[in-house]
């Protein structure tokens, strides 16, 4: 009895072999939420840890153009530096939704946004030494783009796009 149920499950009309699962080309060997590189991701984790105790918890993303060459020691700011030398243009994305978050950037007007930008800035220049432009861009949320922050060799702008 026992060889008749199985046989009838082999057997069974439409049955199909389960998919193989997808073959992994290759894993990232850092967050990618935080940048497109190893060291890109380690400067978002960097200006997370900036800002949190200054303006609380903002989300942070990086985008370098080109992305930064091979994975680079973490530990190591002169291998971070090294792995970036390519890098011309970097992009910081900071955004949060928490009310104090926005209360505490905000605290002390345009006056303390900006220099909060520009320190951010700061902190993209010690990671990509090479880079050629700067950029901060401020969200409050997901879609309202506060403002535009871009240091350019010594030329530093902070421009307001919305009325908060």
């Amino acid at each position: 009895m026992t060889a008749v149920a199985l046989s009838a499950c082999q057997s069974a009309p439409g049955a199909r072999p389960s998919p193989s699962p997808p073959r992994v080309v290759a894993l990232a060997n850092h967050n990618t939420r935080l940048g497109n590189s190893r060291t890109a991701a380690e400067l978002g984790a960097a200006v997370g840890r900036y800002l949190y105790p200054r303006v609380s918890y903002w989300e942070v993303a990086v985008v370098t153009t080109p992305p930064a060459g091979t994975p680079a020691d973490p530990l190591d700011q002169a291998s971070l530096q090294q792995a970036g030398a390519s890098v011309r243009q970097v992009r910081v994305v900071i955004a949060t939704e928490e009310a104090d978050g926005i209360k505490s950037f905000r605290a002390g007007g345009h006056a303390h946004e900006r220099e909060i930008a520009l320190a951010v800035a700061h902190l993209e220049a010690s990671y990509f030494t090479q880079a050629t432009s700067y950029e901060v861009d401020v969200y409050y949320g997901e879609a309202d783009l506060h403002a535009i922050a871009t240091l350019k060799g010594a030329t530093f702008t902070y421009q307001v796009h919305d009325t908060l």
